[in-house]
């Protein structure tokens, strides 16, 4: 779905959410609390990958391992 900019659709909306950002003081960019999450996320799902290639493991474990790959994945 798309909205012209210059519609009232888009120039209420485009209000509705700096007021929150605003009023929540909020940066409408990431924080370092994100990029520290990002970060985390990302190191845990290599972590779990590189166990998976590198790690002689028996099929009931590797499952597990891909269990936590797919959730590391989901939490990026």
């Amino acid at each position: 779905m798309t909205a012209a900019s210059s519609s009232p659709f888009h120039t209420e909306l485009k209000q509705k959410v700096d007021a929150y950002f605003a009023s929540a003081h909020v940066e409408k960019t990431a924080t370092t609390a994100m990029y520290a999450k990002t970060a985390f996320w990302l190191a845990y799902t290599w972590g779990c990958w590189a166990w998976l290639v590198l790690a002689p493991l028996s099929f009931p474990l590797q499952l597990v391992q891909w269990a936590l790959f797919g959730f590391g994945l989901a939490c990026i």
